[in-house]
């Protein structure tokens, strides 16, 4: 790689992790594009050169999370698919406390089409992996077949989607992942 595009790859990601940074701390709305400008010490010129505008930003997180949660995986080939299932619920959690000001807008991400993120394509992407995950625990005799892979995907993608808006609340309980996840497996459990 070039120093010339060495450099552009910094202002880049300078720019992302000023404006996650930002968005872990404020309201989303609050954040505009030239207080992420200031945090990242670039020009708004820079920044719309590689973002279009801060939903981009959003868009690269999740891209960043799926690429994270691939990963793992990846090296968690040996484990169980409830270990598996499990793993990916953690990343999810940790991801949901720094999103906890833009969960809104990873929902909206989320459900608005985006090819690009790839969520609602049951073959590909989170979605497909996880329907990949539960079949094969299926197959190996730890899940009973009881249940459609892609529908048990589907329905931890939207959960993990909704509990940080839902969290919102003073009445939901602290923490609801571990919950989902025991409620997920106990219906997939032999």
């Amino acid at each position: 790689m070039s120093r010339r595009e060495r450099k552009k790859q910094e202002t880049r990601w300078r720019i992302y992790e000023a404006a996650i940074t930002l968005f872990s701390k404020r309201d989303y709305d609050s954040v505009k594009i030239e207080d992420i400008c200031e945090e990242a010490d670039v020009s708004n010129a820079a920044f719309f050169h590689h973002f279009s505008n801060k939903a981009s930003l959003v868009r690269g997180y999740l891209e960043i999370l799926k690429i994270n949660i691939r990963d793992k995986i990846e090296s968690a080939k040996n484990d169980t698919s409830a270990q598996k299932l499990t793993l990916i619920s953690h990343e999810i959690v940790k991801a949901n406390e720094d999103t906890a000001h833009f969960s809104a807008q990873i929902f909206n991400a989320i459900t608005s089409g985006d090819a690009a993120l790839d969520m609602e394509h049951i073959n590909t992407g989170i979605t497909g992996t996880l329907t990949k995950i539960i079949r094969e625990g299926q197959d190996s005799g730890e899940f009973n077949k009881t249940w459609q892979p892609e529908v048990v995907a589907a329905s931890l993608i939207g959960a993990w989607a909704i509990l940080p808006l839902a969290a919102k609340s003073p009445f939901f309980p602290k923490n609801p992942y571990d919950e989902l996840m025991k409620v997920m497996l106990t219906g997939l459990n032999k």
